[in-house]
């Protein structure tokens, strides 16, 4: 199970993420994002990684499909490594998938499970903490899970935690997580775009005994 986490922007903080045990990196290109980061930044951080053992991925929203793909192609060329993608927004998954790349999604329930169902590039769902801690008070959390079960086999399944909310561990009883994720908030920063590291890797070290990594 990888663990990842999502508004890298710094170069100088690579390092202790690497040493800490990440080895999922999103780099975010949404605009209106305290995370936004330029993609020459980002082509210096890809720089730095080994393609074959770090997954790397491009979040944009809401975004046309030529724009996605331009910003792609050019980083790819920079760099010598092609990222993933990953979406979150109201885009249909029926437009995403006519990318024809393989993708990660945040789920909104505003996407119907059909939808779901017949997109032929869609290979991570993202479930943020917020949602599933709603069904779990309602007390529908394995109501949920069980929309996915006849999903492809080779579906797989993100967590997107919380720093500061308690992590449902009985998620991990009704859907193999291959894996969980964080992203850089101003309560884990010492100020704007400069990550607090002492809290960032102790968070992903407690993050190890949950999941038993």
């Amino acid at each position: 199970m990888y663990i990842g986490i999502k508004g890298l922007t710094k170069l100088d903080t690579l390092p202790a993420l690497l040493e800490s045990g990440l080895t999922s990196f999103s780099f975010d290109l949404r605009p209106r994002s305290l995370n936004f980061t330029q993609s020459q930044n980002i082509i210096e951080i890809l720089s730095h990684l080994v393609a074959e053992t770090i997954e790397t991925n491009l979040i944009f929203e809401n975004e046309k499909d030529f724009v996605v793909n331009n910003v792609l192609d050019s980083i790819g060329r920079a760099s010598g490594v092609i990222p993933g993608l990953e979406f979150t927004g109201s885009s249909a998954l029926s437009e995403l998938d006519k990318l024809e790349k393989a993708f990660k999604w945040h789920y909104t329930e505003d996407e119907k499970l059909s939808s779901i169902e017949s997109c032929k590039n869609l290979e991570t769902i993202v479930f943020s903490q917020s949602l599933l801690s709603t069904y779990a008070e309602r007390g529908e959390l394995h109501g949920f899970f069980q929309l996915f079960a006849d999903l492809d086999k080779d579906m797989k399944y993100e967590l997107l935690l919380s720093w500061d909310g308690e992590i449902i561990e009985s998620v991990f009883d009704f859907i193999d997580v291959s894996g969980v994720s964080v992203e850089i908030q101003p309560m884990v920063e010492l100020s704007y775009q400069n990550v607090d590291l002492q809290k960032v890797t102790s968070y992903i070290n407690y993050l190890k005994k949950v999941i038993n990594q």
